[in-house]
């Protein structure tokens, strides 16, 4: 075997072990993959539990709503929901 095959060899056994190493991750389902904004505008506290579902991407999330105390200690509950 002759030194230009074994620097073939040596180029193509680097290419298929190594590269592969430094290559990204590309998968969609990573825990990562949502991300909250930061500074004005953001939401603070959604991420913790907002959880989508991963195998379709569907999410749900319900936001209460504060209010005073009406008459006789009556006060009605108010919540925003938002489905996908």
């Amino acid at each position: 075997m002759n030194l230009m095959h074994l620097s073939k060899i040596v180029v193509c056994l680097f290419c298929i072990l190594v590269v592969p190493a430094f290559s990204q991750d590309k998968n969609g389902v990573s825990p990562n993959t949502i991300s909250l904004p930061k500074g004005p505008g953001s939401i603070e506290g959604l991420g913790d539990s907002f959880q989508p579902l991963l195998n379709t991407g569907m999410a749900t999330y319900e936001f209460n709503i504060n209010l005073p105390q009406g008459v006789n200690d009556h006060t009605p509950d108010l919540s925003l929901s938002y489905n996908s």
